[in-house]
């Protein structure tokens, strides 16, 4: 239960009458969707969005529209890894920094927000 799915009441509410607020469901959220963690990380020249799903063992990076996933994706408590043809990339998890490096060997250093939902 997410506080944004608490409907929006006009008048203040006690706290015996919380328990009884009825909320919805979430719709059309698979089991796989409520466990995936949104990166958004912040780079010195671009701000890059990456899904992380630990039960399918996936990372992939949200481009518009278009997911590039990445492979040899590994994980632990307390970082995740993947790479594709062009670079690797390691997020802290706990700090939030990233490192991306690409085939030349050259390493960008940037800072990430782990999330557990979308905004809308």
């Amino acid at each position: 239960l997410y506080l944004d799915d608490i409907p929006d009441m006009k008048e203040e509410v006690t706290i015996e009458e919380m328990d009884k607020i009825e909320t919805e469901p979430r719709k059309n959220q698979t089991e796989n969707e409520k466990l995936e963690t949104y990166i958004l990380c912040k780079f010195p020249e671009s701000i890059r969005t990456f899904v992380f799903n630990e039960r399918l063992q996936s990372l992939s990076e949200s481009i518009g529209i278009n997911e590039i996933p990445y492979t040899g994706v590994k994980y632990s408590r307390t970082h995740i890894y993947g790479k594709n043809a062009d670079e690797e990339i390691l997020v802290n998890r706990v700090s939030g920094e990233a490192s991306v490096t690409s085939e030349s060997d050259q390493s960008i250093l940037g800072n990430c927000e782990l999330l557990d939902k979308r905004k809308f």
